[in-house]
């Protein structure tokens, strides 16, 4: 049989063509063969293919990665990337990862301290959330439910943490400021979110409180005057809206991240 070149790249189409020729192959043979072995042939071909799928589902659960060749992948990195026993990210790894994720501050070479490290913007942030919701979690128990989504009249809804009990239903948001002067961009889409989930409400339902956890590294007096500005910019709103404000040093000290 003639196949176009580089039609057969990865382990999914050899699987594939090997199902269907044998599919092909035992259905035509099935005719020919003698009535005392017909019988046995025909469970053959009917269990054949159940295994072949739960050994496929099998492999694509506990190792996916090698059901891909390296011409699905834009660089022989990302290949060699996803064959490693690969680990969850964790806060460890965060800090851990050094060479990516974090950018050293310019010292004088003829000092002997050791320079320090500033984390990326980004792994920052994602660090100062993991934090917040471990405090969370510390705080309200197996009641808080990290990253968690719901519905409310079909539509659904996703949250940072969510408390669902007979007592209560919170929404917690979490956002990160790193200055004072941070602009209220991501505050403002998160209180359009906490409205559209307000107004899909029903009026006996709207004991649901909303708690909005900003991190920051800033000093007290600059928190006392981001808390007012936040105050400032929630004046209005018929909904309920908890600021808990959490010290980032404080975060990284408390769960033993130097």
């Amino acid at each position: 049989m003639y196949l176009p070149k580089n039609t057969i790249k990865n382990p999914l189409t050899i699987i594939a063509i090997f199902a269907g020729i044998s599919e092909i192959c035992g259905s035509a043979v099935l005719p020919i063969l003698p009535d005392n072995i017909q019988n046995l042939f025909v469970w053959f071909v009917m269990i054949f293919p159940v295994l072949l799928v739960m050994l496929f589902f099998s492999v694509l659960i506990l190792k996916h990665h090698v059901l891909y060749a390296p011409s699905d992948f834009k660089t022989d990195e990302a290949f060699s990337g996803l064959i490693k026993n690969v680990k969850p990210l964790t806060i460890k790894d965060v800090i851990d990862k050094k060479d990516k994720d974090v950018s050293d501050i310019t010292e004088d070479k003829t000092s002997s301290a050791t320079a320090s490290i500033i984390l990326n913007p980004k792994v920052e942030y994602f660090l100062a959330e993991e934090l917040a919701l471990k405090k969370l979690e510390s705080d309200y128990g197996d009641m808080f439910l990290k990253q968690r989504s719901f519905e409310l009249k079909g539509n659904k809804y996703y949250a940072d943490g969510i408390i669902n009990s007979s007592l209560q239903f919170s929404v917690f948001e979490v956002k990160y400021f790193p200055r004072l002067n941070t602009p209220f961009n991501g505050l403002g889409k998160t209180l359009k979110y906490f409205e559209d989930i307000w107004r899909n409400l029903e009026k006996s339902e709207r004991d649901l409180f909303f708690y909005l956890i900003i991190v920051t590294p800033i000093n007290d007096e600059e928190k006392e005057i981001l808390k007012n500005r936040i105050d400032q910019f929630l004046l209005g709103k018929d909904m309920i809206v908890n600021i808990q404000i959490y010290d980032f040093n404080g975060l990284k000290k408390e769960f033993g991240i130097s």
